[in-house]
């Protein structure tokens, strides 16, 4: 199961770090449908509702928030460039309370901005968020957690990633 786990998070941080872009509309579904899972399933606990309730609650909040994201794209946009940017947060930020404050304020702002400037803003959003989660996910697979290492070699990831997304999604202008 761990290594099933590994390999999922592996292929999703790829996916969204080097074709971010060219795969906007599918994962603005995705992480819509995780944004309204977790909303769901935080908002069964807080509900105190058993197990089985929790998982039909947080799966049918899941599907409408993707299904939200993926027809109301500048909405898919604000909540990828938000999700993204807490992940980054998240990941690189080791004091507790402090990760989730700024998870939460830098995620609007860039969602914001994500909403103004979507093409770039979507390709540096994907390509940091997913830089990072690979980054993290396999150096805490080998029990390497230092945040130096991980802030350093996702920001190289994350510059090949978006030159790379770049490259192969020329603007429109």
């Amino acid at each position: 199961m761990v290594y099933t786990d590994l390999i999922l998070t592996i292929i999703v941080a790829v996916l969204a770090c080097f074709f971010g872009y060219k795969l906007n509309k599918v994962m603005l579904a995705l992480i819509g449908f995780t944004a309204g899972y977790h909303l769901g399933t935080t908002l069964a606990d807080v509900l105190a509702l058993d197990g089985g309730v929790i998982v039909i609650l947080s799966v049918i909040i899941g599907l409408i928030f993707g299904f939200v994201s993926f027809k109301l794209y500048l909405i898919g946009v604000f909540i990828t460039c938000f999700m993204l940017t807490y992940v980054l947060c998240e990941a690189t930020i080791d004091v507790a309370n402090l990760k989730q404050i700024l998870g939460l304020v830098c995620g609007v702002i860039v969602g914001v901005l994500g909403v103004i400037f979507t093409r770039p803003i979507i390709m540096l959003a994907t390509s940091l968020g997913g830089a990072f989660l690979l980054v993290d996910t396999i150096l805490d697979f080998f029990g390497f957690a230092s945040p130096i290492v991980t802030i350093v070699a996702g920001l190289v990831v994350a510059l090949v990633a978006y030159k790379y997304q770049a490259n192969t999604n020329p603007s429109e202008a």
